[in-house]
């Protein structure tokens, strides 16, 4: 059904803008004389400076009135589009582990902050830092990667640097050595963060501040060159630990063969002290002999040097059933026999001799 609707000439109407609200909903209901006194107030205005402005504000107006004299629902206005979208904070250093968690900030073209709007976040590396739905970011590795927030198709971006976590401090192990000239011992030192986390796969620098007495290689492996005292410092990232390396001279080589001093005593008596060397296994005779009827050779003993042998003759006394003895001791080479002390008191007489 059509309606016609007749309006006053435009010199009649005017209007007071003062009382619009541009952008407000606008609700008619049926009070068609309101409108048309506001319309007539508003020309009345502008009809004093322009009346063709007038009259194009006019149409604009009519129009509005047309489209709302037959509706009781208010007309709302689309939502503003989003303009740009900010990131904040635009920078952020992490160490491997830590978090950030960074804000996305959207405006209309007005400067406006808009709110209640689908953002999605990215990272341009998943390597060095994941983004969570909420702008968490978590630094993975080192490195540095983008972060992004998106709404409507305006972006806006924030970047990350991820760098290793820091050394603490350092440890070698063992923690001190003793070593004689020509030893090598192998060192292992190891880095720790703050919280006393191994960091693996760092660069360990070894070194030493005495040359002459010994080495340390690459690796850590120590080398005695000559007797002295010398460090060690393992140096990881600007952390450092020292140990403390004492080189003794070589022991002395002995000055014979022989390692097992023994005695070899028949049944029936006599005896004598052997040598064995263990370098090739053969057995040698002492040269030293000692002549008693009945007795025998026994409890040989070497000094603690090597050059000495101590040992007991012992027999049994005629008519007793007791042994009794003698303790002697010559040099290793058989020289130098003589009787230490007697083991028991006894009247039978004791020879001795030693053998050429």
């Amino acid at each position: 059904m059509s309606r016609t609707i007749q309006f006053p000439p435009v010199v009649h109407m005017v209007a007071d803008l003062d009382d619009l609200e541009i952008g407000a909903p606008v609700v008619t209901r049926r009070r068609r004389s309101s409108m048309v006194g506001l319309v007539k107030s508003v020309m009345r205005r502008l009809l004093a400076e322009r009346r063709a402005a007038a009259r194009a504000m006019m149409s604009v107006l009519l129009l509005v009135l047309i489209a709302c004299s037959d509706s009781d629902d208010p007309v709302t206005l689309p939502p503003p589009p989003v303009a740009s979208v900010s990131v904040s904070p635009t920078a952020a250093g992490l160490s491997v582990g830590q978090t950030v968690a960074l804000r996305a900030t959207l405006k209309d073209a007005g400067g406006r902050v808009l709110t209640g709007r689908s953002i999605q976040w990215t990272t341009s590396s998943a390597a060095v830092a994941t983004v969570s739905s909420s702008g968490v970011v978590t630094a993975v590795g080192e490195g540095v990667a983008t972060i992004s927030a998106q709404s409507e198709g305006k972006t806006g971006q924030a970047q990350v640097t991820v760098a290793r976590v820091p050394v603490a401090r350092v440890a070698i192990s063992p923690t001190g050595l003793v070593l004689h000239a020509g030893e090598s011992r192998q060192l292992a030192a190891v880095a720790y963060d703050a919280n006393d986390n191994v960091l693996e796969g760092r660069l360990i620098q070894w070194s030493t501040h005495a040359p002459t007495v010994l080495t340390v290689s690459e690796t850590g492996l120590v080398t005695a060159l000559a007797h002295g005292y010398g460090d060690v410092e393992a140096t990881v990232e600007g952390k450092s630990f020292t140990i403390a390396v004492t080189v003794m001279e070589p022991d002395p080589e002995p000055e014979e063969e022989f390692q097992v001093l023994f005695e070899r005593r028949p049944f029936n008596g006599g005896g004598d002290v052997r040598r064995l060397s263990l370098v090739d296994g053969s057995i040698t005779p002492l040269p030293l002999a000692v002549t008693i009827p009945g007795a025998f050779l026994r409890d040989v003993t070497p000094s603690p040097d090597g050059l000495r042998v101590a040992f007991t003759i012992a027999w049994y006394p005629e008519g007793e059933s007791e042994m009794d003895g003698d303790i002697y001791v010559a040099n290793i080479d058989g020289s130098g026999l003589r009787r230490l002390a007697a083991v028991a008191e006894n009247e039978q007489p004791i020879r001795g001799t030693r053998a050429a």
